[in-house]
């Protein structure tokens, strides 16, 4: 599909998933939902899993959105099904710390991070940051794959910085992204 309206961002943490939604957000000017700030409250505070799911599968039944995260794993498959396109961002693990550790330390120098659910600290969160990547690519990705087995067709997998950067310059030219949706 040359201009999909429904597009899935998956993938472990610190790839630059919000970046590309950003990007895809402001060129083609579909809704934007970071799963994120539908499953967290305030300072990290777990959504109730009903709400997210029942939130997640309103988006989900809408003609236009872009998804961004992971939330409940029975959501996941359904998502990839109405889907018309799935961006599956899988660098390798030791990139995925880089920048996820990047982003922790910009936070702990005052940076304003850009997505994100509102009214939660990063600097809150180093230790499960790390947990949360090891656990994505260790137990979630292998399944992850095999989920996204049957959808090739729509799927931009994107397995180094440099996809990253080239796929989102597709999107939107270079220096013209602004930092919020």
């Amino acid at each position: 599909m040359t201009n999909p309206r429904r597009i899935a961002i998956i993938g472990n943490g610190g790839g630059g998933k919000t970046g590309i939604a950003l990007a895809l957000h402001q060129a083609r000017h579909l809704p934007l939902h970071e799963v994120d700030c539908i499953q967290f409250g305030p300072n990290w505070s777990r959504v109730p899993e009903t709400r997210v799911r029942s939130e997640i599968d309103a988006i989900i039944d809408e003609p236009e959105w872009i998804l961004d995260g992971f939330g409940p794993p029975d959501t996941i498959q359904h998502r990839f099904d109405r889907a018309d396109q799935i961006i599956f961002v899988d660098m390798p693990l030791w990139v995925h710390y880089w920048w996820a550790m990047k982003r922790q330390i910009d936070a702990h120098l005052g940076a304003q991070r850009v997505g994100g659910p509102p009214d939660c600290d990063l600097r809150l969160v180093d230790k499960e940051m790390c947990e949360a990547l090891w656990l994505v690519h260790t137990e979630i990705r292998p399944k992850l794959l095999l989920d996204l087995e049957p959808h090739g067709a729509k799927l931009v997998r994107l397995t180094s910085p440099e996809a990253v950067t080239e796929y989102t310059a597709t999107i939107v030219p270079r220096g013209t992204l602004r930092s919020s949706p």
